[in-house]
């Protein structure tokens, strides 16, 4: 039942959104809210990627630091196939 709800949480949405607008605070936020997120649902592979990214965007700064936007791809990658997953096991 709350895996399901995991569809409708925004917080990769904001992640992206904040770091495309080089908003480092609010994709801290957004990056920390997925990996609690993740953390309660035991989604690990997820929740190990936005940890990461969490932790590099921690130091408060007015920039993105270097290396966000690799880590940020780790994490897109790792929420597609957790998507796709949750997808695939609403439909079983």
């Amino acid at each position: 039942k709350f895996v399901g709800m995991f569809l409708n949480d925004k917080s990769y949405e904001e992640l992206v959104t904040a770091m495309k607008n080089g908003d480092r605070a609010a994709a801290f936020r957004a990056a920390h809210t997925l990996k609690g997120v993740c953390g309660n649902l035991s989604l690990d592979k997820l929740f190990n990627s936005a940890s990461e990214l969490t932790e590099l965007l921690r130091p408060e700064s007015d920039v993105i630091p270097e290396g966000a936007e690799a880590l940020l791809a780790n994490v897109t990658r790792d929420f597609e196939t957790t998507v796709d997953a949750i997808k695939k096991f609403l439909e079983a």
